[in-house]
């Protein structure tokens, strides 16, 4: 196994992509009063993922300070200052505290008026029985005030190398959804390149809980050129997200962004920006169509 990347040779790979990123044509603002929210970024170091390696407080607020007048945003889980040596499960509390004191140094007003964090998604592994379940999800609720949920990949695999799961079919995993909703939190999910077991199993959970907030991330599946360039991905992908906004008590919202995330087939070069417009055209167009509250996602860091 190749050795990870110093974070000497992060921070150069990163002045690399800004170099290269400078490159394109300066756009003028669309509407810049108009107040925003960006329901979905991340914040981390020495990342794996691709984009920035580095992306803590100095560089999402230099994004945010670009023209648009983004007023918060949402961060959500990327296995990101997870507490180092805690074995038990509960290690995904530390992420909170981190995106707490992200927030913390955005409401001092010190990089601008931008709230980073205001939302907080982590992270909690609900196969862990109820009880502990509960334990976790309230020291998180302790660890940050603005933790609102949790993301699980348990209804289509990540990375997609993983075996399939059905979830619903554990009795343990219900018993964690069901603390999740006991203590009105969301739940971000996600069908990945799973088109017909993935969405299935997201129309199953609205049923089963229509009081829940369930969040669809990216689209709700693997939303780009490689779904885009089968016409019959193209129909699962329609049939699925028509089965989801059908599903439930309208508990569902679905986040439009993930189209340019590497997986989905994009790659960083000059046509990035005319290959994302098209694709998120189309997708936004049926899901809409189709009943689901959507919400766009901003920024390259998103996954």
């Amino acid at each position: 196994m190749a050795a990870e990347p110093t974070r000497a040779e992060n921070d150069a790979a990163d002045r690399a992509l800004a170099q290269w990123l400078a490159k394109a044509p300066k756009e003028a603002t669309l509407e810049p009063a108009l107040e925003i929210v960006d329901p979905h970024h991340h914040l981390w170091i020495d990342a794996l993922h691709g984009g920035p390696r580095r992306y803590l407080i100095d560089e999402i607020m230099a994004d945010m300070n670009s023209g648009h007048n983004v007023v918060g945003t949402v961060f959500v889980d990327c296995f990101s200052m997870y507490t180092e040596g805690v074995t038990d499960g509960s290690h995904t509390v530390g992420e909170t505290t981190f995106a707490q004191g992200m927030f913390a140094m955005s409401d001092s007003g010190a990089w601008g008026k931008t709230r980073v964090c205001q939302g907080i998604i982590s992270r909690v592994d609900l196969s862990l029985g109820a009880q502990k379940v509960e334990q976790y999800l309230r020291a998180h609720m302790a660890a940050g005030r603005n933790f609102r949920g949790i993301r699980s990949f348990d209804f289509a695999p990540w990375p997609a190398t993983e075996a399939e799961k059905e979830p619903l079919a554990d009795a343990v995993f219900v018993e964690g959804l069901e603390v999740v909703n006991k203590l009105g939190l969301v739940l971000e999910v996600y069908a990945g390149h799973s088109l017909d077991t993935g969405f299935a199993h997201i129309a199953q959970l609205a049923d089963k809980f229509p009081e829940l907030t369930i969040v669809l991330n990216h689209c709700g599946a693997m939303a780009g050129p490689a779904l885009l360039s089968t016409p019959a991905l193209v129909d699962q992908w329609k049939a699925g997200i028509t089965a989801v906004a059908a599903a439930g008590n309208q508990n569902i919202v679905c986040k439009l962004g993930g189209i340019q995330m590497a997986m989905n087939g994009f790659g960083t070069h000059p046509s990035f920006c005319s290959r994302v417009r098209p694709s998120g055209c189309v997708l936004k167009a049926h899901a809409r169509a189709r009943g689901c509250v959507c919400v766009f996602v901003g920024g390259w860091v998103d996954g």
